[in-house]
């Protein structure tokens, strides 16, 4: 197809197979065209935001569907995505990112702000 990023190869497969199932979590599931349109919104959003190439996103989800979604978002922004782990000092892996948005989720509440660092 001549697409070398991930969510360019993403795209093939929504123009190629739009109502295939993409992901699963649980009981639910999305299609290709669905999680687009998720993904879609969400580089949309961050375009508001005046995030773009060369910035870092960083992304905390636990787990559900919602950091596929927001991976392809980031990308389809421009911006490139760093996920936080749990389990060491988010403080510190902030400051050492130093990352211009944040989409995170945890306890089922969702939240995008830009942190202060």
């Amino acid at each position: 197809t001549g697409a070398e990023c991930l969510h360019e190869l993403f795209e093939a497969q929504v123009d190629t197979h739009p109502q295939r199932t993409a992901v699963f979590c649980g009981d639910a599931e999305w299609t290709y065209l669905e999680v687009d349109h998720q993904a879609n919104q969400i580089a949309r959003y961050l375009h508001k935001k005046n995030v773009g190439p060369g910035e870092l996103v960083a992304l905390y989800f636990e787990r559900s569907e919602k950091p596929i979604f927001s991976v392809l978002g980031v990308l389809k922004a421009g911006a490139g995505y760093v996920p936080l782990d749990f389990w060491n000092n988010l403080r510190r892996e902030l400051d050492a990112i130093k990352p211009v948005f944040m989409l995170a989720e945890w306890e089922g509440e969702t939240s995008t702000e830009k942190p202060s660092i």
